[in-house]
Parts: C-alpha cells; structure tokens; sequence
C-alpha cells in the first residue's frame, strides 16, 4: 500500500504481471512505472489516495477501509466508517480497527508514529527552509560583492 500516487497512474489498485492493469476498470493501463518497473517481481500496489467513491465491488469495499476521508480526529488515528458493510472481511476488518482505536496501547502507539511523522515533516520543513537561506545569502554575498566593486571604481574616478 502506497501512501503516495505513482505518476500518470490514477488506478486505486493495480496488478503487475509484467503488465499493469486497473484491477477496478479492469483495463490494462499503456503507461510503465519507473517505480513499478525497478521492483524484481510481480506485485499489487494500491495507491491509498486514489480510493474514494461508494464502493461496489469486493475489492472496492475492502480497499474502502483505508479511504482517507473518514478520520474524525485530527491526528488521523480514528475513523468512522460511513458505508453499509455487507461482507464478512470488511466487517472484520472495521471491528479490527474499531478496536486498536479504542485499545489504549494502540492508540498510543498510532499517536506515537502520528507525532514522528509531523516531526519528520517538520524537520523537512525547516531543511527546506535552511538550504533557501543559505541560497539567499549566497545571492547576497554577489550583490554585495558588485556593489563594492563599483564603490571602488567610483571612487577611483
């Protein structure tokens, strides 16, 4: 499972047999993954940020319990699932992560990896940010250094 998109792919989920095919759409998909392409094997991926829509199939369904839209807390970490659920698997599934929610333990947990990301991302931020000041000064240091050269010229004159 992917938390990301792969470009020029919007499948939600797709199956590698050294083919790609939409395994909703059930159409092969023309364009090649650099990505998909580098692993050794076939493989399914399923891009989590492509799922979304009232679910119809049993893939569907059970790719359904992973949609992002259903969080009800602001870390993420709690979800309410909004569809009927008619399958066995589903139901299973929802009850697992029903209860991690309310299990304390897992919840610390799924808390604990929800903070390592936003320091992750804030980390990144903040290196971002570094390396544009870092180019800024550089720029400065030019300006500067052409400004001086001209007060010295004009000064020589």
């Amino acid at each position: 499972m992917l938390g990301f998109t792969i470009p020029k792919i919007k499948a939600p989920a797709i199956k590698v047999n050294r083919t790609y095919t939409d395994m909703i759409g059930k159409t092969e998909i023309k364009h090649k993954s650099r990505l998909i392409e580098a692993l050794t094997h076939d493989g399914y991926f399923v891009q989590i940020p492509y799922i979304k829509g009232k679910p119809s199939t049993l893939l569907e369904k059970l790719l359904s319990v992973f949609e992002q839209q259903f969080f009800i807390d602001d870390k993420e970490t709690t979800k309410e699932y909004d569809y009927p659920i008619d399958n066995e698997n589903v139901k299973t599934m929802v009850e697992i992560l029903q209860h991690a929610a309310s299990d304390a333990k897992s919840k610390r947990e799924m808390e604990a990896a929800w903070w390592a990301d936003q320091d992750e991302k804030e980390y990144e931020r903040m290196e971002k940010e570094i390396e544009e000041n870092k180019k800024e000064i550089e720029e400065n240091k030019k300006r500067l250094k052409k400004k001086r050269k001209r007060l010295k010229k004009k000064r020589k004159q």
